[in-house]
């Protein structure tokens, strides 16, 4: 759910969407995850694919080798976070997209902050 104020509407809590400005129901938001609503979020990354489409492609291409490469057993992917060692929900994250199968294993927590360093 958005951290955003809530209001209720006919008993139902509402979140309003950061960009559309629209207040809307918890399933609305992508679980749970940032201030943007689903149709707000979809949009924004549509628009950054269209801007970087070769980042995009490279993306791709590095998601998929991960995904290939476990699926055959040539790599597995971890049941606890590289930095704080928590087991949940763990994510790829690659450094370089040009070395495709060199990833480090995040939870969703340090990945994030990962992405926020980076920034």
């Amino acid at each position: 759910m958005p951290e955003r104020a809530t209001r209720k509407y006919h008993g139902t809590p509402r979140y309003k969407c950061k960009n559309c400005r629209r207040w809307l129901t918890a399933d609305q938001f992508n679980g749970g995850l940032g201030n943007r609503c689903r149709g707000c979020d979809k949009g924004r990354k549509r628009a950054w694919r269209a801007a970087n489409p070769k980042r995009y492609a490279m993306m791709t291409k590095c998601h998929g080798a991960i995904r290939r490469a476990i699926k055959r057993g040539e790599m597995k992917r971890p049941t606890r976070c590289a930095e704080c060692g928590g087991g949940k929900r763990i994510l790829g994250h690659h450094p370089n997209y040009k070395q495709p199968l060199r990833v480090v294993w995040l939870c969703d927590t340090c990945h994030a902050e990962r992405h926020k360093e980076a920034a």
